[in-house]
């Protein structure tokens, strides 16, 4: 086992933002649980957000990468995608030198990158280090999404439904699936990936830019192959966030389809929900710096304990998309309309205007898909929505019974996938 540890280090390359952060970092404590050595690597904006207890363990590592400080915001809640196109670039060069500093560590590498840091997969394949893409969200969209490509569902008539071979009969697809709406990548400029350096443009001396003649992501359009297909290429397997239990049909579509291992590795919650017994875990037990609020936490669980189990609905979005300001007055009307307990979850600068802007004045807002004011979501679909989430009592059962297998471990598919990476990374280097 000794030789084993000395032999084999895993890179976990998480992208920025806690919502990515953070299962990395339990990703990281799973492969130490199977004796792997593991190495996050992370911008040192990050550092503040890795907690005292994660330092503590004694296979993983932390390589913090110099950044450039943020410049203040333009508006409330933003950062100028400049900066993360600086950033990202300040990352490339740093990560480069790390890799040749640790060249002499006669240590077999293997990186796991987020699959939106996969502009780094470039850098590590340079180096000989071998790639697995891994998914901080679950497989059925991954999986929908490559099942629409290769149906090629485009032209789908209204109230056509289109089944998606290999996929269940419930994913068939409708038209209003098909719809596109404004959508802004997170950082990155117009011929870069998200978060990504841009090819060929202001990337550190000495790199070849790793996107050079490749198209801006985004969603994918209708028809089109999905974004994460090109941005693993020549990856050797892929980890996603999910396990069997959930996802097993997606789990395998995916497999079948890429060619390559996939691992269910999820999910990649903080440990205390799985030693919990059912009880509370607190925020302030998980993360080091809470984010501002203008409530408590101890408030927000007082509200809760006043209304009935199973009543109130959870409506937040992530921080790179999210509704425009006209949708969020929809949604806002819906919640008012539905007569439901909810919590609403709002960050700073959420929402805005009308379609994507370019930017700056001088640059065309290339990659964006175009804005049509027809296909935002309106105020009464949401409302038969939500009846339709909260009334239907299959979803409740269902969602009992997953609760249930999970109330006390982590799920044992995705023990059984650790110990299968763990395999397939000793067979690499055998």
């Amino acid at each position: 086992m000794a030789s084993e540890m000395s032999s084999i280090e895993v890179w976990v390359v998480p992208f920025i933002g806690q919502g990515h952060l953070f299962p990395s970092m339990e990703l990281c404590k799973h492969l130490a649980s199977v004796h792997l050595k593991t190495t996050l690597v992370i911008p040192s904006t990050l550092s503040s957000s890795i907690p005292s207890s994660f330092r503590q363990y004694s296979l993983i590592d932390i390589a913090e990468l110099p950044s450039p400080p943020p410049p203040p915001p333009s508006h409330p809640g933003s950062q100028s995608p400049h900066h993360f196109h600086a950033e990202n670039n300040s990352m490339a060069g740093c990560l480069e030198n790390l890799l040749s500093t640790r060249s002499d560590l006669h240590r077999h590498v293997f990186a796991v990158v987020d699959v939106m840091m996969s502009w780094t997969g470039e850098i590590f394949k340079k180096s000989g280090v071998p790639v697995i893409g891994f998914f901080t969200s679950g497989a059925a969209s991954a999986a929908m999404e490559y099942a629409m490509w290769k149906e090629q569902a485009k032209d789908i008539k209204p109230g056509e439904v289109r089944l998606l071979p290999g996929l269940p009969e419930e994913m068939g697809l409708t038209d209003s699936d098909l719809k596109q709406r404004p959508h802004g990548p997170p950082g990155g400029p117009p011929d870069g990936p998200p978060g990504g350096p841009p090819g060929g443009r202001g990337s550190p001396p000495g790199l070849p830019p790793p996107f050079a003649g490749k198209k801006r992501k985004g969603p994918p359009t209708p028809g089109g192959p999905p974004p994460w297909l090109e941005e693993t290429e020549g990856f050797i397997g892929l980890m996603i966030n999910t396990c069997h239990e959930l996802e097993g049909p997606f789990l395998d579509y995916i497999a079948n389809q890429v060619g390559k291992p996939v691992w269910g590795v999820g999910p990649l919650l903080p440990e205390q929900f799985w030693s919990s017994s059912g009880s509370l875990v607190h925020d302030h037990d998980i993360r080091t710096n809470s984010r501002p609020s203008n409530v408590t936490e101890d408030q927000v669980i007082e509200w809760l304990d006043s209304k009935p189990r199973g009543s109130t609905l959870y409506v937040s979005f992530g921080s790179e998309v999210g509704p425009s300001l006209e949708e969020f007055q929809q949604l806002a009307d819906a919640l008012e309309a539905s007569n439901r307990p909810f919590i609403w979850v709002l960050q700073p600068g959420s929402g805005r205007q009308g379609p994507p802007r370019p930017f700056s004045e001088d640059e065309p807002e290339a990659g964006y898909f175009p804005h049509d004011q027809s296909q935002i979501v309106e105020k009464d679909d949401i409302v038969k929505g939500i009846e339709k989430l909260m009334e239907d009592e299959d979803i409740k059962r269902r969602v009992t019974v997953l609760s249930n297998k999970f109330e006390h471990r982590f799920p044992t598919s995705s023990v059984a996938s650790f110990d299968a990476f763990k395999a397939f990374v000793n067979q690499k280097v055998a």
